[in-house]
């Protein structure tokens, strides 16, 4: 008698997939799987319509797919003739099948076995136990894209090529190029076969013959000697005397995931290899060759070296690439006095008045721990997260004392401004760390103060994606503000995902919300400008959202040019600025427009102001031709009474050419509210302020332009400093 779906366990429903993929003819299904779940067929330009499937839940994973294919290997002998369209139907159809049930099979079910004493415990998480954590980790998001795992790959190994053309026959260069043509020829064997296979009735045609390729005509696309691109797919593909024997447990080592070719004498004289997964493939010249490296004993420890480097070099790079040179150091060393190091930063980066310290490590998790071991699982969130987080910790509190020195890399002080208003701990991976993000979420234990922000955990992949749209300090310091503000409100599989909602919403939860849950199609706007920026193509350069909507406004204009004036006035202003919905911005550039409309036709100061209760703090906005030296104290003593009438944190100012109608200089007056009975007389007249829905209420209404001071809230002239 069959039992019912829902009775079997996850390794009876992993036999019968066993079988069915050791079924003559099943690579064909494997092929066609390929084809419908990872192949994406667009015209013109790239449209997140037409990525949309790779997000959707009825997709196989790569894992998945991964899975398959592993199976596939435990053959003695794979078997290629082509099935009736009827059995190959069959095939596919029960492999989605029995790969749906195994899904079912280690869901967790995170409240069964629950006890009056575990519900009465506070502390308790049931999804903290590793058994719960299988699934997690199994249908993860992809850590980086394709091209990313390509470039990142030549530069780590860019200190082993000589190793590599001594024990493997192929340099680092050429393994890069030969990839690309890896890339270029499967676009050219799908554009060859698809348009037959979709005119052919469903599965009458195999789509294996997309996925065969050779080293002849690889050598020729990448112009590297076929003998070096032999050894390259040689060196990525399953011995023949091996056949994937470990892996029979979905958690268990899939020997593919690490040498993803299959090697066939099948099809013309040249095609002699299968890559159904070309991601797989730049994943593993990304991660396979340190395995090798530890094998050789002679060698691994300049291997360690190197890959530290690596990571340290990207990382350096990337926050060079938004913060200049000049803010980012490597290696710093924290001093004290009697000459101990009580903490060594792997990167630190400072700017106006924030900091931000940067953890890097090189973990990842094991066997055990994807096989739901408890012990296991904790002990490598321990050395790769938990470690890297209480360094940073440390070195942030160190950084805030003034008895420590701060040195370089070759021990010499680095004078920099130690009034921190905040420090961000960012804790780096270099390699893919299944479920990061969940994993952090649910394992990490950290705290915060009013000066160090809860931590941002992530991998090179997801800096590297970060510093490529918040390439400006303001932009990237306002992300990871609001990711630190948010770090309990948030679930997703990604950080990608995260940010792709911030680039579109511009990060923000209303306090009544406790959790926020978003689903991984929100990034596809990101997976096509990235594609399109490092690959090449006309789709869109930016997501559309925070980057583009406010750059025809007046408002935008000047949040462009604040976005890289390092003083902690002005990053604060900017932080507000961006705080602001689109509504919001769009009609305050209206304001503005109106006042330099105003200010061009009498030569007079016109100004704006207004308060922000939600922050409290506020915006004096003067728009005029005067002198800088007097504009500037005029702006500065309005915009110091303002803060005083409004008892308020903090006051910003801007100061706006009428004619350009771009930023002469901005103001930021950061200091507590202090009852003073000088200010209290100096303010004793002033108008009360109009909340600014007010305002924008009236500007709606079409306010009536008979005096122009009734544009703005107020109209102050002269005030004097």
């Amino acid at each position: 008698m069959v039992k019912d779906s829902q009775d079997r366990s996850e390794n009876e429903i992993f036999e019968d997939l066993t079988k069915l993929c050791a079924s003559p003819g099943f690579i064909h299904a494997i092929a066609q799987i390929c084809l419908r779940d990872n192949i994406v067929a667009y015209e013109g330009d790239l449209q997140p319509e037409d990525i949309s499937k790779l997000h959707s839940p009825d997709r196989l994973s790569r894992t998945e797919i991964s899975t398959l294919i592993g199976l596939l290997l435990k053959t003695e002998k794979i078997d290629t003739n082509l099935p009736s369209p009827k059995e190959l139907e069959s095939l596919i159809t029960s492999a989605d099948k029995l790969l749906n049930e195994i899904h079912h099979a280690i869901t967790p079910n995170p409240f069964e076995g629950f006890t009056p004493q575990d519900i009465e415990n506070k502390s308790f998480d049931p999804f903290s136990k590793g058994e719960n954590l299988r699934e997690t980790i199994f249908y993860c998001a992809e850590s980086a894209y394709v091209f990313q795992y390509i470039e990142f790959a030549k530069k780590k190994y860019q200190n082993d090529d000589a190793w590599f053309i001594k024990n493997k026959g192929f340099s680092n260069d050429a393994a890069h190029r030969i990839l690309n043509a890896l890339i270029e020829a499967l676009n050219y064997t799908i554009n060859h076969y698809l348009p037959s296979i979709k005119k052919s009735a469903p599965y009458t045609e195999s789509a294996l013959p997309i996925f065969y390729l050779g080293a002849r005509s690889i050598s020729e696309l990448s112009g590297i000697d076929e003998r070096q691109v032999a050894a390259f797919l040689d060196s990525f593909s399953i011995p023949p005397d091996e056949n994937n024997s470990e892996f029979d447990s979905i958690s268990h080592f899939n020997q593919y995931n690490a040498l993803p070719i299959l090697k066939t004498n099948q099809g013309t004289e040249d095609e002699g290899y299968i890559i159904f997964q070309l991601y797989s493939l730049a994943e593993a010249y990304y991660t396979t060759p340190f395995f090798w490296f530890l094998e050789d004993k002679s060698y691994v420890d300049t291997a360690l070296i190197n890959r530290g480097s690596f990571t340290e070099d990207l990382i350096i790079d990337r926050l060079t690439h938004v913060f200049g040179k000049d803010n980012v150091h490597n290696n710093v060393f924290l001093s004290e006095k009697k000459g101990s190091t009580p903490g060594e930063i792997d990167t630190l980066v400072t700017y106006a008045d924030r900091a931000i310290v940067v953890q890097a490590k090189s973990k990842t998790l094991t066997i055990e721990s994807k096989k739901g071991n408890d012990n296991q699982l904790q002990e490598d969130f321990k050395k790769a997260i938990q470690n890297a987080y209480n360094q940073g910790f440390t070195c942030a509190e160190l950084l805030l004392d003034p008895s420590i020195t701060i040195l370089d890399s070759n021990h010499k002080k680095i004078s920099i401004k130690r009034e921190f208003k905040e420090i961000y701990i960012f804790c780096i991976l270099s390699d893919h760390y299944p479920s990061l993000t969940f994993q952090a979420r649910q394992f990490l234990t950290y705290k915060e103060t009013d000066i160090i922000r809860a931590p941002f955990i992530m991998d090179v992949f997801n800096l590297d994606v970060m510093s490529e749209f918040l390439d400006t300090p303001l932009y990237f310091l306002s992300y990871a503000n609001r990711r630190a503000i948010y770090a309990e409100h948030i679930l997703a599989h990604h950080e990608i995902t995260v940010l792709a909602f911030h680039l579109k919403k511009n990060l923000w939860i209303d306090e009544k919300t406790s959790i926020i849950m978003l689903h991984d199609d929100i990034a596809t706007d990101i997976d096509i400008a990235m594609e399109t920026r490092r690959v090449g193509g006309n789709s869109s350069h930016t997501p559309d959202g925070i980057l583009t909507r406010f750059n025809n406004t007046t408002l935008g204009g000047l949040i462009t040019d604040i976005q890289t004036i390092e003083h902690p006035g002005v990053l604060d202003l900017g932080f507000m600025l961006l705080h602001m919905n689109e509504e919001t911005i769009i009609n305050i550039s209206k304001l503005i427009d109106r006042l330099a409309e105003i200010a061009l036709a009498d030569n007079d100061n016109h100004d704006l102001t207004l308060p922000i209760p939600d922050g409290n703090t506020g915006l004096t906005i003067h728009c005029n031709s005067l002198d800088t030296s007097l504009a500037r104290r005029v702006l500065e003593g309005h915009a110091r009474k303002r803060q005083y009438t409004q008892k308020a944190d903090s006051w910003f100012g801007m100061c706006v050419d009428p004619s350009s109608k771009r930023l002469r200089f901005c103001i930021g007056i950061t200091t507590p509210w202090k009852q003073s009975d000088e200010m209290d007389e100096l303010t004793a007249n002033a108008p009360k302020l109009q909340h600014i829905d007010q305002v924008l209420k009236k500007l709606k209404k079409k306010l009536v332009e008979t005096s122009p001071a009734h544009v703005t809230v107020e109209k102050n002239t002269n005030i004097a400093a």
